[in-house]
């Protein structure tokens, strides 16, 4: 080590002499005074315009002589950006020979007054300063802002356990203090987290700050001929070395200027043969190593996708051959990063004594827990709330383990679905989003036949297809792994049904892959708007969505007037109706026929229902407003008690002018659906209402004579006796009269008012006797019963 620092500053007082005695020449021959003056004349007629003084164009021509001897230095690995303010004083660089040669021959012409440069351009003397500090500044002042930047930013990722436990080995291996070069094998599959597990032991050893400092080199040869892979390790080598001392010494010049140089004459000749001396790999190592015991530092190769290489093997064994020479040599240690590949395992086990394989990487339980951050309290009640009786299959995690073969395929997928959830969160399930686009990443050609199968170009002519033959036909030369994949993705969406009667030859349960069985509740796959986020992982922010939905319907059931006044806007709403509906008609209507409480709020949504100026929306948003068979709902809901109030009947009544064509029809269906639900007096309130309005005006007549003109023949027979006969007589006496009426009966009738009058009256007179006789068949049906 003290030779080689001995013999670092000789060499670095003979540049230091050299460099004076070339600028020393260079300033007393008349060719080179000349040229400066040629160049002061011209730089002053570029800029006379400015009204510069003269002696500005030596410190231009300066400043571009210090940018100049810069970028030779850097080209030629005299210096480089990232330690030019840097000192080693075991191994300085020789761009401090330089530097200070220069300023002693400046400083020498200062004091001798020469005539080129005199006194008088002292001040010029300042920009070849500052030419040479130019660049190297601006790279110092960047990383500063860089490093601060990151270390505002940092943060420790989170390593997966197996990952962790490699990079302790790595550190530990590392760490031990022997005689001779370490070398480490981290064998594992593409992705598994063989990179960060080295880089995470780099940054633990880089973090103890101890002597001799590391230096890391990492090497990628995925596409690196053999015949030059030990070339390009080396100049890999002395470019991160670069970063921390001068080696100039161990770079000759490129090729086309050796080969220049040799098509000169005959004293260009002599220097390129002085320049360029040929050395062997092993000797040029051999020196890097002393070099590096004599700076205090500690050079770490790893060396990645070598085993990807076109001739993986010969590029190996030509290492091998190379690190075997070089193996009592300290200072520098080495890594190799590789898939478990049978076929190197005797060349690394040449070339590296300890090797560490990652296990086979098992996701479940990671992939259990990202459900588990993803849906939180809230999301699972409203879960509950929209899927009522029906519970969705859990995660299929382990099927999800199986298709990510590397910690790095997890991270990639958790990224994907965090990034995803927040804009798609409660419009589908988690665990259908997280097994599509684990497909999506890792089993492309599964996703496309899944895809197909929804979108119909698959099954479309036949119903359905047996396993067996579904395999041979779309994924044929499978393997058992990955028929068991396609079997758990068809069987977790339901595609697959299982049949007694086996196939002819190898179908052991008769298995049949149908669409028939999609599940049919608000996030099945048999919707296309589902289908659409599941594959796109997206959705339209202009769209509504089903939490809010959920959002507004449970703000109605608390008596929110404004939420009541959006969800009615839903229904008036042509574009985004059919959106609503469905969203009531799934789970909505048992939001608020069970959690209402207050009867002013059951009120409020049956008034705004009746109300709505859209028929449509009018009609479907009564239409949810009917209880459903077999399904559970409170008996004590305020929408229940109001329903059943004479409130209601005479709310219903003053409403009246308000009636559509069907709106006494959708009551009297909300009142009905009570009727196989918990006990309730439907009958009495029916018969109510329908008195009620027998006992009105003409406009209330006229919506019983359309009432009857649809023959509900469900709620007809509920109707009493005497009920029915005063309906029959109110119809029989009941007619149009003045124009108000006939209005009345045009907008029930939805007939255009540009209708002659005696169509209308003809309309009238059919509907008339229509109404009269579906009556007069109910009282007949009850009479014979």
């Amino acid at each position: 080590m003290i030779t080689v620092t001995f013999s670092r500053y000789a060499t670095l007082f003979l540049y230091g002499f050299i460099t004076y005695f070339i600028f020393s020449i260079f300033s007393s021959v008349t060719s080179i005074q000349t040229l400066w003056l040629g160049w002061s004349n011209l730089l002053q007629k570029t800029l006379i315009s400015s009204n510069l003084a003269n002696f500005h164009s030596y410190a231009v021509f300066l400043f571009l002589g210090g940018l100049t001897v810069n970028k030779i230095a850097e080209n030629f690995s005299v210096y480089d950006q990232a330690r030019y303010w840097q000192f080693n004083w075991r191994y300085p660089s020789l761009m401090l020979s330089v530097i200070c040669s220069i300023s002693i021959w400046l400083v020498h012409d200062l004091m001798s007054n020469y005539r080129v440069l005199s006194y008088e351009l002292m001040l010029t003397y300042f920009p070849l300063l500052l030419g040479l500090i130019c660049m190297p500044f601006l790279a110092f002042v960047q990383n500063l802002l860089k490093n601060l930047r990151q270390s505002s930013d940092e943060h420790v990722p989170q390593l997966h356990s197996s990952t962790k436990d490699i990079s302790d080995e790595i550190a530990s291996a590392l760490n031990n203090k022997l005689g001779k070069s370490i070398r480490i094998a981290v064998c594992g599959p593409f992705g598994v987290g063989k990179t960060t597990a080295i880089n995470s032991a780099i940054e633990t050893i880089k973090s103890k700050k101890e002597r001799p400092k590391l230096v890391h080199c990492n090497v990628e040869l995925w596409g690196v001929e053999t015949e030059s892979i030990i070339q390009y390790v080396l100049d890999e080598v002395l470019i991160a070395l670069g970063k921390e001392i001068d080696m100039c010494k161990f770079r000759s010049l490129p090729s086309h200027y050796i080969s220049a140089m040799n098509a000169g004459n005959t004293s260009s000749k002599v220097i390129a043969a002085f320049i360029h001396k040929p050395t062997s790999p092993d000797v040029i190592l051999k020196s890097i190593s002393n070099v590096i015991n004599a700076a205090n530092l500690r050079l770490l190769v790893t060396i990645q996708d070598l085993d990807r290489n076109k001739e993986a093997s010969a590029s190996l064994v030509a290492l091998a051959d190379l690190l075997d020479r070089l193996e009592e040599f300290k200072g520098i240690d080495y890594i190799f990063a590789g898939e478990n590949t049978p076929q190197f395992s005797d060349t690394l086990l040449r070339i590296c004594p300890r090797r560490l394989d990652f296990p086979i990487p098992n996701f479940t339980d990671d992939v259990i827990n990202l459900v588990g951050e993803l849906i939180d309290q809230d999301l699972k009640k409203y879960y509950q709330d929209v899927l009522l009786d029906y519970k969705p299959k859990e995660c299929p995690a382990e099927l999800v383990n199986k298709l990510l073969p590397s910690y790095r395929d997890f991270q990639t997928l958790k990224h994907q679905i965090e990034s995803s959830w927040e804009n798609i969160k409660g419009e589908v399930l988690l665990s259908d989003f997280i097994l599509i686009q684990a497909l999506k990443n890792n089993q492309p050609k599964l996703y496309d036949v899944l895809y197909q199968m929804l979108n119909g170009d698959i099954l479309k002519k036949e119903k359905e297809i047996r396993f067996n033959a579904f395999i041979d036909r779309y994924f044929p030369n499978s393997n058992l792994p990955m028929e068991t994949i396609v079997k758990d993705t068809l069987e977790h969406f339901n595609f697959i049904e299982l049949f007694g009667i086996p196939d002819d030859q190898n179908e052991t349960l008769g298995r049949v892959i149908s669409l028939q069985n999609i599940d049919n509740h608000l996030f099945s796959l048999n919707n296309e708007r589902i289908q659409s986020i599941l594959f796109s992982g997206f959705i339209n922010g202009k769209e509504p969505k089903q939490v809010m939905v959920y959002e507004i319907i449970s703000q109605v059931v608390q008596g929110n007037e404004s939420a009541l006044g959006t969800l009615c806007n839903g229904f008036e709403d042509e574009g985004n109706r059919q959106f609503w509906i469905g969203s009531l008609n799934s789970y909505g209507w048992a939001i608020l026929h069970n959690q209402i409480e207050g009867v002013n709020t059951a009120k409020s949504l049956v008034h705004r229902a009746i109300s709505l100026d859209s028929k449509e929306g009018s009609r479907c948003l009564l239409d949810n407003l009917k209880i459903r068979e077999n399904l559970s709902n409170n008996p004590n809901s305020g929408l229940r008690s109001y329903l059943f109030s004479e409130a209601a009947v005479e709310d219903l009544f003053s409403l009246r002018s308000n009636f559509k064509f069907d709106t006494f029809f959708k009551i009297f269906s909300v009142y009905f659906s009570y009727n196989n639900a918990e006990p309730a007096p439907v009958e009495k309130y029916l018969n109510l209402i329908v008195k009620r309005f027998i006992n009105s005006d003409r406009q209330g007549h006229l919506n019983l004579l359309i009432f009857c003109t649809f023959k509900p023949e469900e709620t007809a027979f509920l109707l009493e006796k005497n009920t029915l006969y005063l309906l029959l007589n109110t119809l029989k006496d009941i007619e149009l009269g003045d124009d108000r009426y006939r209005h009345d009966y045009e907008r029930l009738m939805m007939i255009n008012q540009n209708n002659i009058r005696e169509d209308i009256d003809i309309s009238f007179r059919t509907s008339k006797q229509k109404a009269i006789s579906f009556v007069e068949s109910i009282m007949r049906t009850n009479e014979l019963n």
